[in-house]
């Protein structure tokens, strides 16, 4: 059990009992007058007084919580992702692996080319604790996500973070560029201390298609004719121009068709022949 000169210790820590007059605050000054010692901050009024409190008297039950280290948390989350239809949503899921918080020059995960992602930088202080402790506030954040990309503005918003009101800030984005990318955050304009970050972005994996001869397998994942001028033998193969020489006038065809004799054709993907100049002969192609 706590003897009464610590008792009186803490209060005096907290601000609740003047030691200079030699008596404690009155019921209504309790909460603005409560000062929390050095690497602590006032709690919201919610979790500062006790709910089971004896009537005619306050409680203070968890005034003071501390400082969380670190200040800033940064962390990538993967949001609900519409895939196209070639694209093997379970494979993509699965490869998607992000860390609990990304640190300095350490690998955040790796995300699939396509998914939706929120970056969230966390303030586990907060605006009005670093007001009560003359911390200094957050004013902007902004986020590169690639070494030559744009920077952005990551959005305010207020939550409660581990009982304690306070402020994330976000960013929505869709992974783009295969390969390694360094994502760099800055706060009130300089870098911020878990800055530069690593992710990796991986190709999504396709799922097995075949398609007939004459077609190809679209973005939706549906089997789609070749357009005139261009063919495929179907199966995985994609649709190909007809080479010079040739042509293909019909669309969702095999093969293309080498020009007759008298008739000839420089470019490619090209739908008709045409006959050649006064003076000149072929026996087809070009």
């Amino acid at each position: 059990p706590m003897n009464y000169f610590r008792l009186l210790d803490m209060l005096q820590d907290i601000g609740y009992f003047d030691a200079s007059q030699r008596r404690c605050l009155r019921s209504a000054d309790v909460y603005q007058a409560i000062h929390c010692p050095r690497g602590f901050v006032k709690q919201s009024e919610e979790h500062v007084f006790c709910h089971d409190c004896k009537d005619g008297y306050t409680c203070l039950c968890s005034p003071c919580a501390k400082l969380r280290n670190p200040e800033l948390i940064l962390q990538a989350q993967p949001l609900n992702t519409t895939w196209p239809g070639i694209v093997d949503t379970a494979q993509a899921e699965n490869l998607t692996v992000v860390a609990e918080s990304c640190s300095r020059m350490q690998s955040c995960g790796q995300v699939v080319e396509g998914q939706k992602l929120r970056w969230t930088l966390l303030d586990q202080i907060g605006r009005a604790s670093r007001l009560a402790i003359n911390a200094p506030l957050i004013s902007s954040v902004q986020i590169r996500l690639a070494t030559n990309a744009q920077w952005q503005d990551m959005l305010a918003e207020n939550v409660t973070a581990h009982g304690m009101p306070t402020q994330r800030y976000v960013l929505d984005a869709v992974v783009t560029g295969k390969g390694t990318h360094v994502i760099q955050v800055n706060v009130n304009g300089e870098q911020a201390e878990m800055s530069p970050v690593v992710i990796e972005h991986i190709q999504p994996v396709q799922k097995h298609i075949e398609c007939p001869p004459g077609r190809e397998v679209g973005i939706d994942g549906t089997c789609r004719p070749c357009q005139a001028g261009s063919v495929s033998l179907g199966g995985r193969a994609m649709c190909r121009p007809c080479d010079p020489g040739t042509k293909q006038p019909l669309s969702g065809q095999m093969h293309c068709e080498a020009c007759p004799v008298g008739r000839a054709q420089a470019r490619a993907a090209s739908l008709e022949c045409e006959l050649c100049s006064p003076g000149k002969s072929s026996r087809g192609k070009t």
